[in-house]
Order: C-alpha cells, then structure tokens, then sequence
C-alpha cells in the first residue's frame, strides 16, 4: 500500500487571477502575497508536514516565477504550458514527471485545511481510482457542486451550480491510471469534461467540515489573509 512519502502532488497554477489583478505586482496568482508569504508556499508547507515529498508544478502564465522561486530543490518539479490547457489537459501534459501510482492533485490558489493522511487512508481504503475532498456549500454558488449516494459514491458533478449541500474543495486523490482517460494536447476540464464521464463505482467523495477558502477575488482574498494571522482554518 502507498504512504504519503510515495504519492505525488501535482498543483494546478495555470489561472490568470483576472479579478485580483491589482493584489499580484506582476506574479501569477498562486504566488500572490499572503502577510509575507506567496500563497503557493504556504499550501506546500503544509503538505510537505505530512509527509508530501514531490511536487509538479503545472503551470500557464508567468509559470517561471514559480520555478525561479521554487528551484534548487529535488522535491520540485515543473510543467509548463504554453497555451491553456485547462484542468484536465495540464495534468496531461505533465504524466510524464509523475512517477507513482497515487497523485494528489490540488488548485493553486485554494486552500482546505483537511487531514490529508485521512484522507489518503479513505482513498486507498476503497481502492478509489478517483477521490474528491467535498466541503459545505456555505451559501456559495460559485463553484462545482456533487451529489453523494448513501454509499459516499459520486453520482454527478455539476460545475457554478449550487444545487447540492456539498461543494467540490478542487483537493483530488486520483490514480495514475486516470491520466489515460485525458485527451492528449486538448484543452479539457477535469470537473466539465472528464470526471462526468467516469464510471461512478469508482469514486468516492471524502466529506470534511473543514471550510473551503479560495483567494479569488478581493474579498476572500482579504478574508484568507486574515485567516491566516491567526491560523483559524476552522
């Protein structure tokens, strides 16, 4: 069975942050400020006290930024697009860099204070090829919602749509294996194009209470900053 040590972790850093453009001086999103530090490091600081130890950076848009910060370590390691590739298609372009059987996929520029070993025992416990963290909805209707059976299987994704009490946290568990059901070189979306077509007996959604913090606009930009002052994930 794979330990945390063993499962790679691919973080997707391809957004433009279009409606913080004026919070960035010249960065890409993910390495917006945060009370001193880039966002994109404190989200690896906290994986890697989990025991995360291998990281592909995915990333788009002024993607040698994260590598020029990020350098000089074997644990980081970097896949960039030259055109956007969505979700999906940068987790494609990338297969090549991972090298074990389980890949822990997160956005960029959000943050869910989960377990993760938790939640990598859930995921290897069912022998999921696909796992989903999903977190209360919290009165957003924004961003993908899912819909659970009463076997925690996955039965639908829909995405900008609050019609369910669970929100997709963007934090994935998924096998190597998935990556062939990715079209190569194409512009796709994981939530809108692929996970729709999977099979549901082999997804699982992993429930947490924790809240879903994103730092896409202003607002929870600021919000997230204040958060982190005093580490209140909740």
């Amino acid at each position: 069975m794979d330990t945390i040590d063993k499962i790679d972790v691919a973080i997707l850093c391809g957004g433009f942050g279009t409606r913080i453009k004026d919070e960035l001086n010249g960065r890409p999103k993910p390495m917006i400020d945060i009370n001193g530090k880039p966002f994109l490091e404190i989200l690896v600081s906290r994986l890697e006290g989990f025991g995360f130890s291998r990281f592909i950076f995915c990333s788009g848009y002024k993607g040698e930024y994260i590598e020029k910060y990020f350098d000089g370590s074997g644990s980081y390691y970097f896949s960039h697009e030259h055109s956007p590739l969505g979700t999906a298609g940068a987790l494609r372009f990338a297969k090549g860099l991972f090298l074990n059987n389980n890949i822990l996929v997160l956005n960029g520029d959000s943050f869910c204070a989960i377990d993760y070993k938790e939640f990598v025992d859930f995921h290897l416990s069912n022998n999921a090829l696909l796992s989903v963290v999903v977190a209360p909805l919290e009165g957003r209707d924004d961003g993908g919602s899912v819909t659970v059976d009463e076997k925690g299987r996955i039965t639908s994704f829909v995405e900008k749509s609050g019609t369910s009490n669970f929100i997709n946290a963007g934090v994935y568990l998924l096998k190597s294996d998935f990556l062939d059901c990715i079209p190569d070189g194409k512009n796709c979306s994981l939530e809108r194009d692929i996970f729709p077509t999977l099979d549901p007996g082999g997804v699982f959604a992993y429930s947490t209470q924790k809240r879903l913090f994103d730092i896409g606009t202003p607002e929870r930009l600021h919000e997230f900053r204040k958060v982190c002052k005093v580490n209140e994930w909740r």
